[in-house]
């Protein structure tokens, strides 16, 4: 499997924490995935990058804190679906998976893997990017350069002309 963090579809920083939304590259079946790495530590050789595959999105899909949940019934609310909001139902997640990777996750990012706050935080912020994560457009093949102008030759003899691109490499 292959990751390249210079190929994405969004990129979020979000204090000491960046999340990429990019592919998990694997010949025919390139998947979405959220990948969380300390801010301006892509090219530093200690950095492990944390990967949300698209396919264990949901198991993050649990309340991290009582403000969460608190934001979640103001939304159905405003949606008109606060009589169906049961805690116990609304949430498809896997807490005890979620609380553990994010442990790990910590760990990977460098910070504190028994601070509870910290560990809430990183949950949070992958529960609140899951909707980046499923608007993902299908992965496509960089180009080798992105086209900064066009050039157009003229041969002066023969009056012919031709279109050149210029790319950045």
């Amino acid at each position: 499997m292959e990751l390249d963090l210079n190929h994405y579809a969004w990129r979020r920083v979000r204090g000491d924490i960046t999340l990429i939304g990019t592919w998990l590259i694997d010949g025919e079946r390139n998947r979405p995935c959220m990948v969380l790495i300390p801010t301006n530590g892509e090219r530093h050789e200690a950095t492990v990058p944390c990967i949300v595959p698209i396919d264990n999105a949901f198991v993050f899909d649990i309340p991290w804190s009582h403000e969460q949940m608190d934001r979640d019934r103001r939304d159905a609310e405003k949606q008109g679906m606060l009589a169906n909001f049961d805690p116990a139902t609304h949430y498809r997640g896997h807490p005890y998976l979620a609380w553990k990777t994010v442990r790990e996750f910590a760990s990977m990012l460098r910070f504190s893997d028994h601070d509870i706050r910290t560990q809430k935080r990183i949950g949070e912020l992958i529960k609140d990017h899951i909707g980046d994560l499923f608007h993902i457009p299908p992965y496509t093949a960089p180009d080798k350069g992105q086209v900064i102008g066009d050039l157009t030759v003229t041969d002066r003899a023969s009056g012919a002309t031709r279109e050149i691109e210029i790319k950045d490499v």
